[in-house]
């Protein structure tokens, strides 16, 4: 960690932290690049540690922006990790619709809620995949009409299971997804059984992105503090305020809070 003096002799010191973000190749069947799966990372090696999943998000969000995301996926699609908490989150005003698609974990507990909210969610232009299906269930019901990608994981599921499942949904018009292909002899089988896309490490293992920020969003709350205390208009704040994706989700969730009074949902930094 870099500590970086201010010259004006006050006591705030700025600190450089390097940050970590995970891309797995998902490739078409001629082996061309699709998209990418956009993991968390909180080192340069090793697995990740997830405490918090939407923090984690979060975290890949902030550092795919920070990065860029033509730096990030290019001209692929990202596929982004999404629980329960995620989706009932603020966090998507920060992603770019068009070149997101957002993953379904299959630990989600499908409730009445969470479908009206990827309901909400698609009418607004963002793309789903389900992750990790096994099988049929009401769950899987529930959420084909909304979905346009179905990932099923090589590891879990026998290939006689796979054999009914591909052609039952290739029958919805779903795009099909093989994650964690691992042989040829398995990337074969879905090709022959009509999957679209691959992921796994016969094709690429994860590549770890790094970049530098200021922690933790010392920078942008010392340029908001600025702009306040100027009287700057209204849309010169909101500007800064959506440079720092974590200081944005901050701001969203202390005025959607009981204690500050708001009579409906804030969706919007310039609502808030």
């Amino acid at each position: 960690m870099i500590d970086l003096t201010r010259h004006d002799g006050g006591p705030q010191a700025l600190r450089v932290r390097e940050f970590y973000l995970g891309r797995q190749p998902i490739l078409d069947r001629n082996q061309a690049l699709f998209g990418y799966e956009l993991l968390f990372r909180n080192a340069p090696v090793g697995p990740a540690h997830v405490t918090n999943d939407l923090s984690a998000t979060a975290a890949v969000i902030a550092h795919a922006s920070q990065l860029g995301m033509e730096k990030t996926i290019g001209d692929a699609l990202g596929f982004v990790n999404v629980d329960a908490s995620v989706l009932m989150s603020d966090i998507f005003s920060f992603l770019p619709r068009d070149k997101v698609v957002l993953e379904i974990l299959n630990t989600v507990q499908i409730t009445a809620d969470v479908v009206s909210r990827i309901r909400e969610l698609a009418g607004h232009g963002f793309r789903f995949a389900l992750d990790d299906v096994t099988g049929e269930s009401a769950e899987v019901a529930a959420l084909l009409p909304l979905v346009d990608y179905v990932k099923m994981d090589m590891r879990n599921i026998a290939l006689d299971t796979l054999s009914k499942l591909a052609p039952r949904f290739r029958q919805e018009k779903k795009k099909l997804v093989a994650e964690k292909v691992e042989t040829r002899e398995e990337f074969k089988n879905c090709l022959d059984l009509g999957f679209d896309y691959f992921q796994g490490y016969y094709f690429a293992r994860p590549v770890i992105m790094s970049g530098k920020k200021l922690s933790p969003s010392q920078l942008a709350v010392m340029e908001l503090m600025t702009l306040v205390t100027s009287d700057a208009d209204n849309h010169d704040i909101e500007r800064a305020i959506k440079r720092d994706v974590s200081l944005a989700l901050n701001l969203l969730r202390l005025v959607n809070t009981p204690a500050v009074g708001a009579r409906q949902r804030i969706d919007s930094l310039s609502q808030a």
